[in-house]
Formats: structure tokens, sequence, C-alpha cells
């Protein structure tokens, strides 16, 4: 058998991505001129359903421009899962806010139940909308992350979020192409909680005018992609994600005023190129033409990677099930998942063995495996945060292991890790 490297996440590029990237060189535009960029920002809006979408050098500086368009100001806070990549939290601090973490539910999501109950219990409502009397700071905005390609229950955040004035800006770095199939007005989760009611319109501060409020319609949740059902929605093209540009972000949002000001911000907020006139504090987050052109490539066969990984997914759940102390985690009901990464759940007394001594095998086997993130209510920086009943993500944290989940993952290498998993 092969006894190669199989890596965890690997990307596949076996589309027009030379030919582009050629293309590109050869135009000579390969920093932000020619039509590369201009085109792969509108394939992606066209893909996800929205009108226009602004490109940026990662998934990070979207968030963080997202952050700043929300209006969030320093010594605000914003409510964010412990359990995800530290980069949404991170860029909280950014702009002189404060996290707030809150536990996952059974599919490494933020527990919406939990957010719901910590808004109803341990804050006040102001004029403005919502305090926290642990801390006295007004809460601006939620982070919802779609954890490996399993979308959070967006009808029940948006209606939370509706109910408490919060401006709800979606990390979907990691889930381009999963989208809600629920019926529209329904949303249920796996233990069957009821839905909430949605009581007001909210509303959304604008950029440039911090003290108003632009009016949001409320989004329909139906056939939604990941990213469009928030305020403002981030994509990520990172090396390991189920597209890439070698690097690379994107921004969406419901709100064209507020997209054309993250255009802006994202180009060092030029006021007249000519003169260099600049009116605000802006940031180099331009995407280059050459990352745009390999992305258009990759966006082309999305489609065909979603495919390939939910058959893949599949067939790992079949002869994972038949290992006693193994699953596989389960997708959420209301939506179709990207399946990017596969969470392997391990309970080690059933098993065997536990999830560290189970790594070290695969690595004996050349296999890349990986736990899920530190818990980034205890990760140094955050130790003094508040942090809300943490009790699934710990439990989580100590049992999940992701196997490789590749594209091109061949039936010999997962066999392969079929094998150690059988030991």
């Amino acid at each position: 058998m092969n006894n190669e490297t199989i890596f965890l996440s690997f990307p596949s590029l076996r589309g027009n991505e030379q030919a582009y990237v050629l293309n590109c060189l050869k135009s000579e535009w390969v920093s932000t001129g020619g039509t590369y960029v201009s085109r792969f920002e509108q394939s992606l809006a066209d893909y996800v359903g929205v009108p226009k979408a602004v490109a940026c050098v990662n998934g990070t500086a979207a968030l963080h421009v997202c952050l700043l368009l929300a209006g969030v100001q320093p010594g605000e806070e914003v409510i964010v899962p412990t359990l995800t990549f530290i980069a949404p939290v991170n860029t909280v601090r950014y702009v002189g806010a404060q996290p707030v973490f809150m536990d996952c539910d059974e599919y490494l999501n933020l527990d919406v139940q939990k957010l719901e109950t910590f808004l109803e219990t341990e804050c006040t409502p102001a004029d403005n909308g919502v305090v926290n009397r642990a801390t006295g700071r007004r809460i601006r905005a939620i982070i919802p992350v779609h954890v490996f390609g399993s979308m959070c229950d967006m009808g029940r955040f948006m209606a939370v979020a509706t109910k408490y004035r919060l401006v709800v800006i979606e990390d979907a770095t990691e889930a381009l192409g999963s989208r809600m199939k629920m019926a529209e007005g329904r949303s249920k989760i796996g233990d069957g909680r009821s839905k909430i009611e949605v009581v007001e319109e909210r509303t959304i501060p604008q950029l440039r005018s911090p003290n108003s409020d632009l009016p949001s319609p409320l989004c329909q949740h139906a056939g939604k992609h990941a990213g469009t059902i928030g305020d403002f929605g981030c994509y990520s093209f990172n090396g390991n994600k189920i597209i890439t540009c070698g690097g690379g972000g994107m921004i969406v949002a419901r709100s064209p005023e507020l997209l054309a000001s993250a255009e802006y911000l994202t180009t060092q907020a030029k006021d007249d190129g000519l003169h260099y006139v600049h009116n605000a504090i802006g940031y180099n987050y331009r995407l280059t033409a050459i990352q745009a052109a390999m992305g258009l490539a990759q966006l082309e066969q999305l489609p065909g990677f979603i495919e390939t990984k939910r058959k893949r997914y599949l067939q790992y759940r079949e002869r994972i099930e038949q290992i006693p102390g193994l699953s596989l985690l389960g997708v959420p009901s209301y939506c179709d998942s990207n399946y990017w990464l596969y969470s392997l759940v391990i309970e080690a007394q059933e098993y065997g063995i536990g999830r560290d001594e189970l790594l070290k095998r695969f690595e004996a086997a050349r296999i890349q495996t990986r736990p899920i993130w530190k818990l980034n209510h205890t990760q140094r920086p955050y130790l003094q945060n508040q942090a809300y009943q943490i009790e699934k993500a710990t439990f989580y944290f100590e049992r999940i292991l992701n196997i490789p989940s590749s594209v091109g993952l061949t039936d010999e290498e997962m066999e392969r890790v079929v094998a150690v998993l059988r030991g």
C-alpha cells in the first residue's frame, strides 16, 4: 500500500488555474489592475446569490472591516464562540472591543439557546441595544462561525439579533457553498427546541455616521448561502479551504452602502487617487489579480468539490459507524453542508484509546490529523474575558480529531485512514 503522507486538507488545482494565472501574468496586471479581481468578485456574488462582493487579502481582514462597518466601538462587546479558530476573536480586539465567549451546540457552532438565555438573564435592555450587567458594556454584535461547513441555525440567530438589536457578522470562512434548506419561517435544531419569534425591525449603524441608523430588512432564510443571511458575511480562500487562492477573502453585506464602504476601506480609503487624498483611515487589504485569477478557476469547480466531499463523508461514515467508540460528527438537518472537514468523535472508554493517542497512531502512519482548536476563553490573551456556561465545547474539545478531508482524497487513502482507526 502507498505510504506517502496523507494531508488533512490539500487543494485540488485541476481546472483553469494555470491558464488564468498565466493569462494574468501575460497581461502584466498582477496587483489590482486588469479584470480578474472584479471577475472573481462578481462570480462569487453570483454563486452565493447577492448583487456584489468585495475581495480582500484574507478572511481575517474581512472580519476586521465588517466590525468597523458594524460600528463596533472601543469598550463595547461582541459575542463570539469559544470553539473557533482565533481569528474572529482577535479582530474584536483590533477595533478596541472585548469578546464575550459562548458555548457550542452539538454541531460545534455557537449555541443559540445559551445566547438567548444569556441576553435574557444577564443583560439589560437599553435604548441603543443591550448592556451586559456584569461588565456595564454595550453588546454591539454577534459573530456566528459556521464551523467546518455546518451552518449555525441562522433562523434563530436572526430572530435573537432582531430582538436585541445586535449586528450579525457571519464568519463563513469555512462554509462557502453551504446553504440553508429549511422552509421559510421554520427553524429547528437537533433537540427540537422551538424557534424565537421576530419582534421588531433592526437597524445597523453606518460607518461614517456612527450615531445614525440604517434600516436593515429582515432576511428570508430558505435556500440562502452561508454568509448571506446576517448583516455581513466573510469568506476565506486560505490554502486549506474548500477553494483557495493561496490566501484571500471576500466580504458581502445586505446594505449596498456599507459594501461600498468596505471597498473604500480595503483600498486605503482613497478619496482622490490622483492627488492621494484620504479622508478616513484605510487599510491595504486588497486582493491581487494573480490570486483572483486562481480563485476564479477554483470557484468554477466548487459545485463538483462539494459533491465529491459529500460522497466521501458518507463513505467514511459507513465504515466508521462499524467501529465501537467512534462516530463522525453529524450535519444539521436544516442545512446543506459543504463538508469542508470531517470530525471524528472519539469515546475513549469504549474505543480503547483517546484523542491524543490516536493522533500519534496516525502520525506514525504518515497521516495528518488535527484536534480542534484550543478553546479561546482559555487562551492567554482572553483569560480575563467573560465566558458563559462553557460545557459542550469542553466535551468536544477532548474528543474530536479531524481526519483527512481533501477533495482529491483517493479510495486507497481513505482505506488507509480507516485501517488505522480499526487498529
